[in-house]
């Protein structure tokens, strides 16, 4: 499953991009954080505005825990 969400979030396809964002803060408790936080950092740069965003809010939810 966390491969198809990473997959999704390395989409051109803003919406897809957003979904695999809103998937990943579904599972913050049931996946790997080292592993998620390694897959969005390149996502902080994104050129859409809400996709940087949402990263940043998963982000944050991934790194207090």
């Amino acid at each position: 499953m966390i491969k198809k969400i990473l997959s999704e979030l390395e989409s051109e396809d803003k919406n897809k991009r957003l979904h695999a964002l809103d998937k990943l803060s579904e599972i913050v408790f049931d996946t790997d954080r080292i592993l998620v936080i390694k897959a969005l950092k390149p996502h902080i740069l994104d050129w859409d505005e809400d996709v940087r965003a949402k990263v940043s809010s998963v982000l944050k939810l991934y790194t207090e825990q």
